[in-house]
């Protein structure tokens, strides 16, 4: 739903435990620059700029190409989060 308001049916409570699902990943330097890349910011970027991807104008390149050793191994976290809904029943 666009809007953050649940239709009238629906039951609505925060659960306040909350469980460690977040995604823990080592990642290299071409990973990471891949993911960059997969930014469709970066792909609106270097078309309106007219920018090749992995030219010495490539943000990415610069940022992490150009400063990152190749061996370079980071770890991240991909937070992941669930939103769960029971429609209520109409009573009878």
């Amino acid at each position: 739903m666009i809007d953050s308001q649940y239709p009238n049916d629906f039951v609505s409570e925060r659960i306040q435990d909350r469980r460690e699902l977040d995604i823990q990943q080592e990642i290299s330097k071409s990973q990471l620059m891949e993911y960059l890349r997969s930014w469709s910011g970066y792909s609106h970027y270097m078309k309106e700029k007219n920018i090749e991807m992995g030219s010495k104008d490539d943000p990415v390149e610069t940022l992490i190409g150009n400063t990152v050793d190749d061996d370079w191994i980071g770890q991240t976290v991909w937070p992941v989060a669930l939103l769960l809904s029971v429609k209520q029943t109409a009573e009878k």
